[in-house]
């Protein structure tokens, strides 16, 4: 499987977890809860993180949208580690709004990141003189 395709799928799995991850927001879910939705993102960038980082992303020309994407999954998970952000399990109005916009970034990232490998894979091939039609 390509990198592009890989990024691809991943982009589809990230898209539905954070819908999910906003779909609580909006129903006043729980710290827990929302908790559980973050740590599923938070596996899904870990992923495409892990990936792109082994094809070696230096070398690669996506190494500004990886920082990104990592700098983003470090903020969204450091919100649930912060007690100061939650007050008897509940969350308040500016937590979820600070979350809801990190959710959209990583979303843009991820995006981003899949639009940049494909790019970079296509360059390769036609290097190597591979028809893209």
């Amino acid at each position: 499987m390509t990198n592009g395709l890989f990024l691809e799928n991943q982009t589809n799995a990230i898209v539905e977890s954070i819908q999910s991850l906003l779909e609580a927001i909006k129903s006043d879910a729980s710290a827990t809860e929302l908790g559980r939705h973050i740590e599923t993102v938070s596996e899904i960038v870990g992923g495409i993180l892990q990936a792109t980082e082994s094809a070696g992303n230096g070398a690669r020309g996506w190494e500004w949208v990886v920082t990104n994407l990592r700098t983003c999954r470090e903020r969204m998970r450091g919100m649930m580690e912060d007690p100061g952000e939650r007050e008897g399990g509940k969350v308040g109005k500016e937590f979820k709004s600070k979350l809801a916009g990190l959710a959209f970034d990583m979303a843009r990232e991820t995006k981003e990141l899949v639009r940049t490998v494909e790019e970079v894979d296509d360059e390769a091939r036609r290097a190597m003189g591979v028809n893209l039609s």
